[in-house]
């Protein structure tokens, strides 16, 4: 309901994810939903596991993706700066351990 809603699941256990609401909020938004919810409380990397690892695991597909790990699909960004820092930029994107052009 608002960006306080994701630190107050954290503080109670709550598994949670942050989402866009696509096409509403386009999805090129996520890193900005996440920084919002750090800035409401959420500590950091809590933030960044809501918009990688937590979401993989609520959908059972942690064993495919959500993180960097040998055996794991390969679909990665780097970043200039944190994922979660308004002014960072996507440099390159990976998918299937490849980069795309």
């Amino acid at each position: 309901m608002s960006f306080e809603t994701a630190n107050e699941f954290y503080k109670a256990g709550i598994p949670f994810c942050i989402i866009t609401d696509s096409p509403v909020v386009p999805e090129q938004y996520l890193s900005l939903s996440a920084s919002l919810a750090h800035k409401a409380g959420l500590p950091e990397y809590e933030a960044i596991k809501a918009i990688t690892i937590n979401p993989a695991k609520i959908l059972k597909l942690d064993d495919r993706i959500g993180s960097i790990k040998v055996g794991k699909d390969a679909d990665f960004v780097v970043c200039t700066k944190n994922i979660l820092d308004t002014q960072n930029e996507i440099k390159t994107v990976y998918v299937n351990g490849k980069k795309e052009a």
